[in-house]
């Protein structure tokens, strides 16, 4: 089965935070640790782009990060 990223599934920062129970600025601080960001409009990370979340991916990514290590 293929991969793919639906692009209705991506939320903005605002949305993304709701949905998770979290602040701006942990998502944020998320992004920089690693988190699965996406980043939409006309330059990758210049004017006009903006960064949007895939929830399931931030899940996803979170799960990995709080699993133990042996």
């Amino acid at each position: 089965m293929k991969n793919t990223l639906n692009p209705a599934k991506l939320m903005t920062p605002a949305a993304c935070a709701r949905a998770l129970s979290v602040s701006l600025s942990t998502l944020r601080r998320w992004r920089r640790e690693g988190c699965p960001v996406y980043q939409v409009g006309t330059s990758l990370n210049g004017p006009g782009s903006s960064p949007r979340y895939d929830v399931a991916a931030v899940k996803k990514w979170l799960r990995t990060r709080t699993a133990p290590q042996d």
